[in-house]
């Protein structure tokens, strides 16, 4: 599917209602009207959205299996995120971690009473 039709589905999917095409133009794609009409024919076409009376929805079944993928999509990017190392910090050099060592002040020694 091109991005296009991805972003008509997805939005679709998302408020679930039907919305006119004007409301998609202004929502979907404001400066692309040509892709949006082609997109939206090419996915009647495969049967994934309907026209019905100058709306367009998606049948019941196929927005739970769309909405399922997002979710599932959303839940492995979520993951991936976590599993990668955080750039929020910038690393320690081995010669910085050295003089953090020797910048700590030595602490009292205490012994143990027998």
């Amino acid at each position: 599917m091109s991005v296009t039709e991805n972003m008509i589905i997805e939005w679709l999917v998302v408020n679930s209602q039907p919305a006119s095409l004007s409301e998609l133009r202004s929502q979907i794609s404001p400066t692309i009207p040509p892709q949006l009409l082609y997109a939206l024919e090419s996915l009647q076409e495969r049967s994934l959205v309907d026209n019905n009376a100058n709306l367009f929805s998606i049948a019941p079944i196929t927005r739970e299996y769309i909405n399922h993928q997002l979710i599932q999509n959303k839940i492995r990017s979520n993951i991936q995120q976590r599993q990668r190392p955080s750039q929020k910090h910038p690393s320690i050099t081995t010669r910085e971690k050295s003089q953090i060592l020797f910048n700590i002040p030595a602490l009292p020694v205490v012994k143990q009473q027998s």
